[in-house]
């Protein structure tokens, strides 16, 4: 599983990451909130090893992501950003099925079995009669879709998603945030997803991470973190989401 251990990390332009720890668990969806500039984002960088921190340590199952090939961690963990694009246009299909590269030969050359799993997890997202259109046609929602689907072709134990959930519409968010949450129990995958929407995490969530100011404000429970104090760093307000000003309009999954 993917560790944070006291990390701190500063940026040229001043912005910090001061001793944040944080460790994914198995089988749970873990959202991670916070006001912009908060450092949501750069905590996912430190995670996925594209940034090394100053102090402290980033690991894969213990061992020190710098000594970890790019091969070998896109074998464990993938990651979904909001925005993507491609050098080269392809269908649905054909993007799926590059999630498959960090298992194949030198030549990247896929087969039968690529293709006919490719389709099971077309099918598996929803997005699998999207599978012959051309990727870039499609809509931002339907794009996020297709890009879990090529995530789950690298099989991970681990799946970052970085807003990947802002180009959707409140139906496809909830859909997206069900399949997520279902995933991660019934493959056993360790899921952090950043995100902005208050009432998907608090239905959806098995635990919240709220960052603010470079540093980890609190860690929890929905119901945990969904207080006062918590909600005026989100909102710049004194509301919860048990004094009736703000109330959760999806029944929270157990």
């Amino acid at each position: 599983m993917l560790e944070l251990r006291s990390v701190s990390w500063k940026s040229r332009r001043g912005f910090e990451i001061r001793n944040v720890s944080l460790a994914l668990q198995k089988g749970s969806l873990t959202c991670v909130m916070g006001p912009n500039g908060a450092g949501k984002s750069t905590l996912l960088r430190l995670m996925t090893g594209e940034i090394m921190p100053d102090s402290g340590e980033a690991l894969m199952d213990g061992v020190s992501i710098s000594r970890i090939s790019r091969r070998e961690f896109a074998r464990k963990a993938a990651v979904i950003r909001q925005e993507r694009s491609f050098a080269f246009p392809m269908t649905c299909r054909e993007l799926v099925m590059t999630g498959r590269a960090p298992y194949l030969g030198f030549m990247g050359l896929s087969g039968k079995r690529e293709q006919e799993m490719a389709l099971r997890v077309m099918e598996k997202t929803g997005s699998l009669l999207l599978a012959d259109a051309p990727f870039e046609e499609i809509s931002g929602g339907e794009k996020q879709r297709v890009l879990l689907a090529r995530s789950l072709m690298q099989q991970p134990e681990t799946l970052l998603m970085d807003e990947a959930f802002s180009a959707m519409d409140a139906r496809q968010s909830v859909n997206a945030m069900q399949l997520v949450k279902r995933l991660a129990r019934e493959e056993q995958m360790a899921v952090m997803c950043i995100i902005h929407d208050i009432h998907l995490a608090h239905a959806f969530a098995d635990r919240i991470v709220l960052m603010d100011a470079g540093e980890i404000a609190a860690d929890g429970a929905p119901d945990e973190i969904m207080t006062g104090e918590a909600m005026k760093i989100l909102t710049g307000m004194e509301i919860s989401l048990s004094d009736g000003r703000l109330s959760t309009f999806i029944p929270r999954e157990g």
